[in-house]
């Protein structure tokens, strides 16, 4: 795999290993202090055509997609998960894909697709709350994600967490001498891998609640 330096220069390395938290002051989701990476997570939204099928043929200057090496098959069957949103589809998808298929969506801002891949288990609200949900405290979080780790060196399962329903997967990056790693953790559901990420969601909530308390 290539491993994009040239694009990786305006990056700045920020810290040796960042797992998957929040930061716990009165601001919004938002784990790291790569700020100069925001503005091209905009651009690259307004580039996306949604339900559009994926194109693994990429210019490296001034494109990129987490599915380049996924096998035609698979590339296929997602295509059609696209379409309809099925997730009878998916089911045979490993986890790893699963993270790698919600970074593409993320990159779409496929809100709906996003929100069928995200872990239930009774938790998550209606789509329309959803969305904007997503659209005020995951959105900009997992946009950064999405471009810091674009070029990741790696990505597998963290066998120590892996259990019959639920496990962690790890992308793992390197910058020069400095490794970055971001953590998910998935849950089976619907036999499909699914990101345990709503909690991030309300984790938020109670943080700005308690700051408008302080505040008042």
């Amino acid at each position: 795999m290539q491993k994009g330096e040239a694009n990786l220069k305006r990056i700045v390395p920020i810290m040796l290993s960042s797992v998957f938290l929040l930061t716990t002051g009165c601001t919004p989701v938002n784990k790291t202090n790569d700020k100069e990476i925001k503005s091209e997570t905009k651009d690259s939204q307004k580039k996306s055509d949604k339900n559009s099928s994926v194109n693994t043929s990429v210019d490296r200057k001034h494109d990129f997609t987490y599915l380049e090496q996924l096998p035609k098959d698979k590339l296929e069957t997602y295509n059609q998960f696209l379409e309809d949103g099925n997730l009878d589809h998916l089911t045979d998808f490993t986890p790893e894909q699963i993270v790698l298929l919600y970074m593409n969506l993320v990159l779409k801002h496929e809100t709906d697709k996003i929100y069928a891949l995200t872990y239930n288990n009774g938790q998550l609200p209606s789509l329309d709350r959803f969305k904007d949900e997503y659209d005020h405290y995951l959105s900009e979080y997992l946009n950064e994600d999405y471009l810091a780790y674009r070029f990741y060196d790696s990505i597998s399962v963290d066998e120590e967490t892996r259990k019959k329903d639920s496990l962690v997967v790890q992308i793992k990056i390197t910058y020069g001498t400095t490794t970055r790693v971001v953590n998910y953790g998935l849950k089976r559901e619907q036999n499909v891998w699914k990101l345990d990420l709503y909690h991030l969601v309300k984790d938020s909530k109670k943080r700005a609640k308690k700051c408008e308390e302080a505040g008042s």
